[in-house]
């Protein structure tokens, strides 16, 4: 049982820090707030956060893709979220 719960605790986190450089690559791309994190919800899966508002990573990353200049507006992300 103690391998399992070590296993667990490394395999957090490994989670813990991939959601980190998600939540910092995502504030790159933003210019109206400094609260974005990145959260696992068992329905939807990988999300962007930001204030109250969360957003699917992928659809998050493909605004960043379709964007001229690289960056969402409040207004886009807020229409996209979940």
């Amino acid at each position: 049982m103690l391998k399992k719960i070590n296993r667990a605790a490394f395999k957090y986190s490994d989670y813990i820090a991939a959601c980190d450089k998600i939540a910092r690559e995502a504030q790159k791309h933003i210019d109206w707030s400094d609260r974005v994190s990145c959260e696992y919800y068992p329905a939807d899966g990988i999300c962007v956060e930001i204030e109250e508002h969360v957003c699917h990573a992928f659809t998050f990353f493909e605004l960043v893709e379709e964007a001229k200049d690289g960056m969402i507006s409040e207004t886009l992300y807020i229409r996209n979220c979940i």
